[in-house]
């Protein structure tokens, strides 16, 4: 039984092909909300004005590595594709869920997380960048 709603599938506007993360991994991530864009501009007028790429990441403790190979065999095809298109079911600033395409990056060993045994690592963070809402 899902407890979120935050949901993955492979491609660009591929909603009819989502997964719930929870049906993937065994627990669901942390999420950072998505909100305004990361660069911000106070103009002479005094305006305020948000450039950049807009990104999330989905964070968990703990995972088994049996997990992790899901998710990137599942997103990515194995562990030689840096990145690729994905669309996720994510929160917003305002907490309601919405729909977004997004590349999903490859996790790295002793940057993305750390391999604690041979079946487990700790600290994963997962990013998805340049999100584009989906009407």
């Amino acid at each position: 039984m899902a407890l979120y709603d935050y949901q993955l599938a492979a491609g660009h506007d591929n909603t009819a092909g989502y997964t719930n993360i929870e049906d993937v991994v065994t627990y669901a991530p942390r999420a950072t909300w998505v909100g305004q864009r990361p660069v911000r501009h106070v103009t002479l007028d005094q305006r305020v004005h948000y450039n950049g790429v807009l990104s999330t990441t989905w964070a968990w403790d703990g995972m088994s590595i049996a997990d992790l190979d899901a998710l990137v065999t599942a997103y990515l095809g194995d562990y030689d594709t840096p990145d690729a298109a994905v669309t996720i079911r994510t929160r917003k600033q305002s907490g309601s869920y919405a729909d977004f395409n997004a590349y999903i990056n490859l996790p790295v060993e002793g940057q993305d997380y750390e391999r604690v045994t041979s079946t487990k690592l700790r600290n994963l963070t997962l990013v998805f960048r340049d999100l584009v809402e989906i009407p």
